[in-house]
């Protein structure tokens, strides 16, 4: 942490004794906080290169206050703060701060890069021998430690009056409780249009600017932007061929596995393709796409790094494995795993199962992910369900019939297989739930027949719990539904997928205000917030009233997944409420691209609300929006 006020705990001194109130100078002025990232450690590493390229870092900097009328107040250690007679003045230096560092950092070598973390406040200051005092730079400097690297936040002040500016984009990111601030703060991230002068010239050196990749938007309670997982190879630290394969053949089980799952991870290789080693060994090219994982490039934010090593020590087999946070260099999870070379296991596959547990215990499911994984022994049930899991999520009617064939899959491989059991019967409560069956009996007598097969296996099993909850909720035994997913989440109190479920049942029985409460709980239990419980939370603030945070969470989700046509649904129902008619229209389009077959009156009649008016005025709205 950088040993100056704006990273600690920062207050405003009283002024002197000997100044009296009437030569205090009053500005309202925009200030600019901006602070390195981990300066600290790069000083302890090489403090005269560190401070070198520190200082042509700064240079940058000053040089873009005072081309944009800012004047800087002070440089202490790695953090500068500036003051500017505009919020546009101050957000553009900001954004051509950044785009400026970015350019640098391509062309030198990565042990000499910086970046920056930049927020700005707006407010009365206070000036007294040169330096500055007041609640915006105590704003400025809190957004500053929430921005990303990289990345520019400003609060809601600032917003107001440059929302409009050419070439500047935002995305809300949510209301902030910052540190000795009274009031909440909305914050918001800031970044350069890809026709943005700046931007345009970053990008023509190919550098990484805030417009390319601007902090994506969250919600207060839990983000929604995918973690972003680099795969860095297994190193083989002993010698010869046999223990290269293994390396290998565990990256590849690593990627193929986390292919699986893009619906809440993207997956990036750190370089060639990491099966290279097993390909040429096969003397192929491989498996073919369908095991490659998605490539591509996203901010800093929710980045990480895997990363481990293979060696043979006499009789056994060690293999150990880490995830770094690669935005604070922070080892989020790290193990070691140690297997006998005698024993009768696949190894890659075993190894890329506990490695892809843990990711998702970390980053996406939490707790949810091992209840999953400790359920089975096999790999290929296991793999078929967590591909199961992520189609069904989706909420699209293709991708709910694959999710029940890849729960089928799973059963054929483990028969015992309880999650897969019990999803599979949720399937069958969804399709009478979302309109979707040819035969609403059948179906909950399938979903009935597998309970009992569930509870065979172990009637303690907190899904299943759940699962008898919505049956309960079905046949219209509100108090049992309540006492059932209650139960549940004794057994299980750490899922974010049953604290989701519960927000979903309250809601279902008219409890609008404890189902906002629930959800928030479920996306404190896990980094990333599932889609579906996002999406029912915007629909719920939608029910109360609280339309502006309806349309920031629905916004928010589409900025990651772009397809999830129940977020387009009730986007175009929030627009209608807010009067923009013409926003709304080009929600409604968007669902029937994605749903050619949707009908207003089927979405309705399978909403959880029991508020017969409640679903009758989103009909209405929906149907103003032009769906049919």
């Amino acid at each position: 942490m950088p040993q100056h006020a704006p990273g600690g705990d920062r207050r405003d001194p009283a002024p002197s004794s000997t100044t009296k109130p009437a030569e205090l100078d009053r500005h309202l002025v925009a200030v600019l906080a901006a602070d390195a990232v981990n300066y600290s450690q790069r000083m302890d590493v090489d403090e005269e290169r560190a401070y070198h390229d520190l200082v042509a870092c700064r240079e940058i900097m000053l040089e873009k206050v005072r081309m944009y009328g800012g004047a800087t107040v002070s440089t202490p250690g790695d953090f500068l703060l500036a003051a500017f007679e505009s919020s546009s003045s101050a957000l553009r230096a900001a954004l051509s701060i950044q785009s400026a560092i970015a350019q640098r950092n391509t062309a030198t070598e990565s042990d000499g890069r910086f970046e920056f973390r930049i927020g700005i406040g707006l407010g009365d200051i206070i000036r007294v021998a040169g330096d500055i005092h007041g609640t915006a730079v105590n704003v400025a400097a809190r957004l500053q430690q929430l921005a990303s690297p990289g990345g520019v936040l400003v609060a809601g002040g600032v917003y107001d009056a440059v929302s409009r500016q050419s070439g500047v984009g935002f995305h809300y990111v949510g209301t902030r409780k910052l540190k000795n601030i009274s009031q909440p703060v909305r914050v918001y991230a800031a970044f350069w249009l890809a026709n943005g002068t700046e931007g345009a010239a970053a990008s023509a050196h190919g550098g990484r600017g805030p417009h390319e990749a601007p902090p994506p938007p969250a919600l207060d309670e839990g983000g929604l932007r995918r973690p972003s997982i680099e795969i860095a190879g297994f190193e083989a630290l002993t010698p010869g061929d046999d223990t290269r394969l293994v390396a290998a053949g565990i990256v590849e089980e690593i990627v193929t596995a986390l292919g699986r799952l893009q619906g809440s991870l993207i997956v990036r290789y750190a370089v060639t393709r990491p099966d290279a080693g097993r390909a040429a060994a096969r003397g192929d090219e491989g498996r073919g796409d369908e095991t490659r994982a998605e490539e591509g490039r996203v901010g800093d934010r929710n980045r990480y790094r895997l990363s481990g090593s293979v060696r043979l020590l006499q009789s056994e087999l060690v293999v150990t494995a880490r995830l770094v946070d690669e935005g604070s260099a922070v080892t989020r999870w790290a193990d070691r795993y140690v297997y006998g070379l005698s024993d009768s296991l696949d190894i890659p596959q075993v190894i890329a199962r506990e490695v892809v547990a843990a990711l998702q215990i970390a980053l996406t499911e939490g707790q949810q992910a091992a209840l999953w994984n400790s359920r089975t022994t096999n790999f290929r049930a296991w793999e078929n369900f967590l591909r199961g899991h992520d189609q069904e999520g989706r909420y699209r009617r293709e991708c709910h019939l694959a999710a029940r064939r890849f729960y089928e899959h799973a059963l054929a491989h483990d028969p015992r297989y309880i999650a897969a059991i019990v999803a599979l019967a949720f399937c069958h409560l969804d399709e009478i739930r979302l309109g979707w069956s040819h035969d609403d009996d059948h179906a909950f007598a399938e979903a009935t027949r597998l309970s009992g097969q569930a509870a065979a296996i172990d009637a303690d099993y907190p899904d299943l719990h759940a699962l008898i909850a919505y049956m309960h909720l079905h046949r219209g035994n509100h108090d049992a539904a309540l006492s059932s997913m209650r139960h549940a989440l004794e057994l299980e109190p750490r899922s974010p997928e049953l604290a989701g479920y519960l927000g979903t049942l309250l809601d279902s029985i008219g409890r609008q205000e404890e189902a906002i409460e629930a959800y928030k709980a479920a996306m404190r239990l896990s980094s990333y917030c599932p889609a579906w419980i996002a999406s029912n939370l915007a629909l719920t603030f939608c029910v109360v009233g609280r339309l502006e945070e309806a349309e920031h969470t629905y916004q928010s989700l589409l900025s990651e997944h772009p397809d999830y046509v129940r977020a387009h649904i009730g986007l175009s129902a929030v627009h209608v409420r807010q009067g923009r008619l013409g926003d709304a229209r080009k929600a409604a389009r968007a669902v029937l691209s994605l749903d050619p077959n949707f009908k207003t009156e089927d979405w309705g009649r399978h909403q959880p609300f029991s508020d017969k008016a409640t679903i009758d005025a989103f009909i209405a709205d929906l149907k103003a929006a032009g769906l049919p």
